[in-house]
């Protein structure tokens, strides 16, 4: 998502503007037409690192998946097809107890 840019002359102008736009998310400020600072609410400064954290969780889970599946391709541990994968889960789960 493209944060809302305003100008630093907006924080005079349109500052209900500004801090309206900040209250929900990141927002930049441009000086000479260069983004020169961010604003934002606390509230929403919170969601963007937790959102930040959470993808990057993710990121780490999904790679860590994606190694675990090619070690098990490589030692022939896969099956080809749905029923087999149906037969080999339900094998897993009746194992569980």
């Amino acid at each position: 998502m493209i944060p809302p840019v305003y100008a630093s002359t907006d924080l005079k102008t349109s500052f209900r503007e500004v801090k309206d736009a900040a209250s929900d998310t990141l927002t930049v400020i441009t000086e000479n037409g260069r983004g020169r600072y961010v604003f934002s609410s606390a509230a929403a400064y919170a969601n963007d690192i937790s959102s930040a954290a959470w993808e990057e969780a993710n990121e780490e889970r999904l790679a860590m998946g994606i190694e675990q599946g090619r070690a098990d391709f490589a030692r022939g541990a896969f099956v080809v097809g749905t029923d087999a994968a149906i037969a080999l889960s339900e094998k897993m789960r009746l194992a569980r107890g």
